[in-house]
């Protein structure tokens, strides 16, 4: 008698893998014409197809497309996307400038500074950032619960940004590409002084830090991440009308605080690092707004790096930082008489009227 060999037990499934978040608040890539990208095969078939619907044509009598655009904005709004995107880049990296004044770092408008580092030789730095260490050890407990945060932050911020201003690329087209070309621009600023700083990181002090992502080659301080994340928050506030007074319990300013953080939790930063990008962020946010009409006149802030070398950094800090202090004290008013550019007051206004 033979019998039939019992099932074996299915194999318990394996829960779902959360799905990996929308990205809807990033503009989709346009369509090229024709709606589809340029290849041999699709060369020969238009061939086939002109020759088929043009009939016999010598050159002249065509019939034309008629396009004539005087109108800026609308000049702007038909090219595509990287056209835009180079043009504004080149109206806002006109407005500043990034230079040495003796051992200090000045961010200048038309000559005039707007934010200020201390200069620091070696062997304050090194004092600086053995103070910041022990924080190292105290952070590196999050990892477990923050490394998705971590990997996806790495390359997109915008997104985490998006979530509590509902940027979609349907209903705040001109807000994503303003906010795109701003962080472009203050991107573009923090590299210039993080070159001329060329501080060390975390794992050069320490190999036992032993980050979690990539360590990038450039200057430790500012924090890139801080400063782009704390000048988006200001700018979306103001973009969006979001009251941002109370600045602890801002949720714009808690997730830029967050991303900050999450910078140290990984390895690559310091809380020092943070807290001068915070205060850059801010005054490069708060400088392009005045130009733009939003807003008070922004003030000269002189960033002391090493004011005290040991402290921690947090949401509070930031506030009494931008308030005036030792590590961030303010100078006199910055009233160049600049413009903002033509295209990107364009920009703001299309952008302002999504909200």
């Amino acid at each position: 008698m033979s019998f039939t060999t019992p099932h074996t037990p299915h194999t318990p499934h394996t829960p779902h893998t959360p799905h990996t978040p929308h990205t809807p608040h990033t503009p989709h890539t346009p369509h090229t014409p024709h709606g589809a990208s340029a290849s041999p095969y699709l060369g020969n078939v238009l061939i086939t197809t002109a020759e088929g619907i043009r009939g016999y044509w010598n050159g002249t009598d065509g019939i034309a497309i008629n396009r004539e655009i005087e109108d800026t904005w609308d000049r702007f709004k038909a090219l595509d996307a990287g056209g835009r995107a180079t043009l504004l880049a080149a109206e806002l990296s006109a407005l500043l400038t990034v230079g040495l004044n003796g051992n200090d770092i000045e961010v200048r408008a038309a000559g005039t500074p707007i934010v200020t580092f201390k200069g620091l030789t070696t062997g304050e730095a090194d004092a600086l950032f053995t103070a910041q260490m022990p924080h190292m050890v105290s952070y590196a407990e999050l990892r477990s619960d923050r490394v998705n945060e971590i990997a996806l932050q790495a390359t997109d911020i915008m997104s985490f940004f998006g979530q509590q201003m509902r940027l979609s690329s349907t209903r705040s087209k001109w807000s994503i590409e303003l906010l795109t070309a701003f962080s472009a621009f203050v991107t573009s600023v923090t590299a210039q002084v993080k070159f001329l700083y060329s501080l060390r990181r975390p794992v050069d002090y320490a190999r036992q830090v032993l980050p979690i992502i990539p360590t990038p080659a450039h200057s430790t301080l500012p924090s890139g991440h801080a400063t782009v994340s704390f000048a988006t928050a200001h700018f979306m506030a103001a973009l969006g009308d979001q009251d941002i007074t109370d600045i602890p319990s801002s949720l714009l300013y808690r997730l830029a605080a967050r991303i900050a953080d999450n910078r140290v939790v990984s390895g690559v930063h310091f809380p020092v690092d943070n807290r001068a990008g915070s205060v850059l962020g801010y005054s490069l946010s708060a400088f392009l707004l005045a130009l733009l009409g939003v807003g008070p006149t922004p003030k000269h802030r002189t960033i002391t790096p090493n004011e005290d070398p040991a402290a921690d950094w947090t949401l509070p800090d930031f506030a009494a930082d931008i308030a005036g202090g030792s590590f961030a004290s303010i100078g006199a008013d910055v009233a160049p008489a600049q413009s903002p550019g033509t295209l990107v007051s364009e920009l703001w206004s299309h952008a302002r009227a999504e909200w």
